[in-house]
């Protein structure tokens, strides 16, 4: 390591630097999904022709995680400018996917799509880091004990075998 520079730590590829805004979060997650959407630009040719599904599959699957990865914790506080640079980076995943122009409203590609809005993935996140901290809170996160075994010469049908094969 040279003098002067720093190490960030990483967490699934994401830098970790608690001097980073918020902006600055927002701005690199869009960074790091450019690359994947070129990657699905790439295979999204006219020449390559995979079918929608597949394009959908990809993005659900590859482009939008990484876009939407720490969205859920930053989405509240972030400004405006930095949400409108992530649901237009959104909004180019789903143009690729549904196969419409660019220049589509938005909303209209994410409808052709078939993909819901940014803003409602990143609040069922907060929603779901909510419980996952409310559960832990509360110790629901733990397994009840197991049962004890049954005993023996135990049948879990009240019914006699006589009555049982009467039937």
């Amino acid at each position: 390591m040279t003098m002067g520079a720093s190490r960030t730590t990483k967490l699934l590829g994401m830098d970790l630097d608690p001097r980073l805004t918020l902006n600055v979060a927002a701005t690199k997650q869009c960074v790091a999904t450019s690359q994947r959407i070129s990657q699905l630009r790439c295979i999204a040719h006219k020449e390559a022709g995979p079918s929608p599904h597949d394009l959908r599959t990809f993005v659900i699957g590859y482009g939008a995680p990484k876009l939407r990865y720490g969205s859920g914790l930053i989405w509240a506080a972030a400004t405006d400018s930095a949400k409108n640079e992530t649901q237009k980076t959104y909004a180019t995943l789903a143009c690729i996917v549904s196969g419409v122009a660019s220049t589509v409203d938005p909303e209209s590609a994410l409808l052709e799509a078939n993909m819901p809005p940014l803003h409602v993935l990143c609040l069922r996140a907060r929603l779901f880091m909510f419980e996952n901290i409310r559960a832990c809170q509360m110790d629901w996160m733990r397994r009840p004990p197991p049962e004890p075994p049954p005993r023996a010469g135990f049948r879990i049908s009240p019914l006699s075998r006589d009555e049982l094969y009467a039937f």
